[in-house]
């Protein structure tokens, strides 16, 4: 059963649920979204008690662009909390 809900994401974030989408020529963001979220499971139960990143063969290497992107979503977050 699905349920409807609403999300307000930071724009680096949505940026990424639309590379996904358009990267596996899926149909809409929603089951972008979804994939990306049973991925991240999928790794994390690969190795729970260990390093729950995917295999290196499945990810791109981390540049300094992408730790940038990481920290200001990350401060943006932090700095739009309610007091």
């Amino acid at each position: 059963m699905k349920k409807t809900s609403s999300f307000n994401l930071e724009q680096d974030i949505w940026d990424e649920i639309i590379s996904y989408k358009n990267k596996h020529n899926l149909s809409s963001r929603n089951i972008a979204l979804e994939r990306m979220l049973l991925e991240r499971r999928m790794y994390m139960n690969i190795n729970p008690k260990e390093d729950s990143t995917p295999p290196e063969k499945d990810i791109e290497p981390i540049t300094t662009k992408k730790n940038s992107v990481l920290e200001n979503s990350l401060t943006n977050s932090y700095n739009n909390m309610p007091e």
